[in-house]
């Protein structure tokens, strides 16, 4: 589409339910850019189309771009490139994507991913099942209950009487403690939950969480932090990476 339209530069497209997340272009019967909306209400859009975050750019558009300092190509290149004509075009991207900016967005896409629902996507591992992947050197004890479609990575190893509800996926080289509980939730490689952990509807990076720790739904721990034994992380909340923290039950 680039080359046909003998475009400089083209920005990909895809029809948005809320304008005011994108930037969003006006555009001629042939895609073509004849101006640019950051984050307009419904109201003010001169589109449905919102900005997906792929382009194809010529090197000559450099020339508009200072080479120092922190540049907005919305606000300060773009117009630049529409008051000197530049070829600029729109393409309308038709397939699978995902805002991926906010938690639920995030995990969201994970479900998706699980669920089949993303063309030529295969979930790693071997598929043992209809909703379960896994890894090499799983080691899964017998007393595990697994339920709805679950990913579990290369060399993770399940405790005695885990649960885990689908849609989840647990990455490469993790530890999950005996008794310890996982629904709905994205963890990542590396990661340690100690027993009898409770996880909900949250994102777990290469973290250490404690022995009987309750992560609230909504809640994402950074990596290389440590939530301590006993703790509570009400939903929503978010542990930095490299952080260290016991919160009390009340």
């Amino acid at each position: 589409f680039h080359r046909r339209s003998g475009a400089r530069i083209t920005a990909t497209f895809n029809e948005v339910d809320d304008t005011s997340h994108y930037g969003v272009p006006d555009l001629d019967a042939d895609r073509r850019v004849l101006g640019w909306q950051e984050k307009p209400s419904a109201a003010e859009a001169k589109s449905r189309f919102g900005n997906v975050g792929v382009w194809v750019i010529e090197p000559e558009i450099l020339d508009y771009i200072p080479e120092t300092g922190l540049v907005s190509l919305e606000k300060e290149t773009f117009p630049l490139l529409l008051r000197d004509g530049v070829p600029f075009f729109g393409y309308c991207f038709e397939g699978y994507w995902k805002d991926i900016g906010s938690i639920d967005k995030y995990l969201d896409a994970n479900r998706d991913l699980l669920g089949g629902r993303v063309r030529d996507h295969e979930v790693p591992g071997r598929r043992v099942s209809d909703t379960l992947w896994l890894g090499e050197g799983v080691i899964l004890p017998e007393d595990c209950v697994i339920e709805g479609r679950v990913a579990i990575g290369s060399g993770t190893v399940i405790g005695a009487g885990v649960r885990i509800e689908g849609p989840t996926a647990i990455g490469s080289g993790c530890s999950i403690g005996a008794d310890a509980s996982i629904a709905a939730s994205v963890i990542w490689d590396k990661a340690t939950i100690g027993p009898r952990a409770r996880i909900e509807s949250a994102i777990i990076g290469s973290a250490n969480v404690g022995a009987d720790c309750a992560v609230g739904s909504g809640s994402v721990l950074g990596s290389e932090s440590q939530l301590g034994a006993n703790s509570y992380l009400p939903p929503s909340s978010l542990l930095g990476p490299g952080s260290s923290l016991t919160i009390g039950r009340s």
